[in-house]
């Protein structure tokens, strides 16, 4: 029954861990909500593969332009952009690698968020320049490579040289694409997501890439989400070879993103709170049934002059004896695994006052489970007992 019942407590340990981090990475989800704009830009996935390669937004074709000024032309519309995602929705991941720098191995390589944009991307996010220049027209297929970074990209991977004119090159495979020259720095577009979210970000020309689908992106003055039947009628004028779907607006998106991981962060914060009240009910009803079978021994230590504290202390140092153990394989457990939580970005699936904070709150709570045995054992009556025998 002990070996049973500590790997129930340290597995309902490990599980209130785990049910920690998915209680920060739900506050890490409000954050997220919180930060994207509520009603002020509009996206809609597009596709041009259609009309084949030539046709799509990484070329230098004007079909692309004229839809951009055609929706900024739209009554209620401030500016139009084409991009592959918007801030924090659809971006892609890929493994970054530097010029200057020596990765010994693939794994080496850093992991980071990078977009591939059009000119007025950045107007249209609220995204500032703060050294450098933006694309213009010119970034188009067949010129130099050039790539932008954001405040936090500097601050992490170049920040005691200036960014730019270095070169990098970012991807599922890095090795396989072009070098691109850092020609600009942004500010970081406000994602959310607590002081240990990752903002850095790489920025390339849209041009510069073969994509054939992309993101219509649309800044409006009041609700972004009434441009809708504008934008879908001025994209069937241009082109209606161009296929449009997921319009809504860039916070609909992010909750829609964020929906799943939510939901499961719920269920498992339910399921470590319900854990730790099964190791708590466990504990009582192993402790319980000790002080009954040693009943008889109670009643002729207080009968022999015996203290009742110390009877009550014995119960509560067998809680101890059987918490501590299972506290630190659970605290294991936990560590072992913490990787692979993964509720979200951003948080440190290691953090010590986490697990310092689990093994408070589970050993406060085994405590209070053996505190009605002990109590119970404090208040045997040797009378009874000696009767009994």
């Amino acid at each position: 029954s002990r070996a049973f019942l500590t790997m129930q407590l340290a597995l309902s340990c490990a599980a209130l861990i785990a049910a920690g981090f998915s209680g920060r990475g739900l506050n890490v989800l409000s954050d997220v909500e919180a930060a994207a704009p509520p009603s002020e830009i509009l996206l809609a996935s597009v596709s041009f593969a259609e009309r084949g390669p030539e046709r799509g937004p990484g070329s230098a074709t004007p079909v692309v332009s004229t839809l951009v000024e055609r929706l900024e032309a739209l009554p209620g519309v401030t500016a139009a952009a084409v991009a592959l995602g918007a801030p924090g929705y659809r971006e892609r991941q890929g493994d970054l690698e530097l010029g200057g720098v020596v990765y010994e191995r693939p794994e080496d390589r850093e992991r980071v968020s990078w977009n591939a944009t059009a000119p007025g991307y950045f107007e249209v996010v609220g995204i500032e320049l703060r050294a450098g220049r933006l694309f213009d027209l010119n970034d188009a297929e067949g010129a130099a490579p050039v790539a932008i970074v954001n405040e936090s990209f500097v601050r992490r991977f170049s920040p005691d040289s200036d960014v730019i004119g270095r070169v990098l090159r970012v991807g599922a495979r890095p090795d396989s694409v072009e070098w691109h020259t850092v020609v600009g720095v942004v500010t970081d577009a406000s994602r959310g997501a607590g002081e240990r979210a990752r903002h850095d970000r790489v920025y390339l020309p849209i041009r510069q890439t073969q994509v054939q689908s992309g993101m219509l992106l649309l800044r409006g003055r009041d609700d972004a989400a009434s441009l809708a039947p504008g934008l879908r009628r001025t994209v069937a004028a241009v082109d209606p070879a161009i296929s449009v779907w997921d319009v809504r607006t860039l916070a609909d998106g992010i909750a829609f993103m964020t929906r799943i991981p939510r939901v499961m962060g719920a269920v498992a914060v339910g399921g470590g709170l319900a854990g730790l009240l099964v190791a708590a009910v466990g504990l009582y009803g192993l402790l319980a049934f000790r002080v009954r079978q040693r009943r008889q021994d109670f009643g002729v230590r207080l009968a022999l002059g015996a203290n009742a504290g110390r009877l009550a202390r014995d119960t509560v140092e067998d809680a101890l004896h059987q918490l501590l153990p299972a506290i630190a394989l659970g605290l294991l457990l936990a560590w072992l695994v913490a990787p692979y939580f993964g509720v979200l970005s951003g948080i440190d699936l290691r953090s010590p006052s986490m697990f310092a904070g689990v093994a408070l709150a589970f050993l406060a709570t085994g405590l209070i489970a053996a505190l009605i045995p002990a109590l119970r054992a404090a208040a045997t009556d040797p009378a009874d007992v000696l009767r009994g025998e």
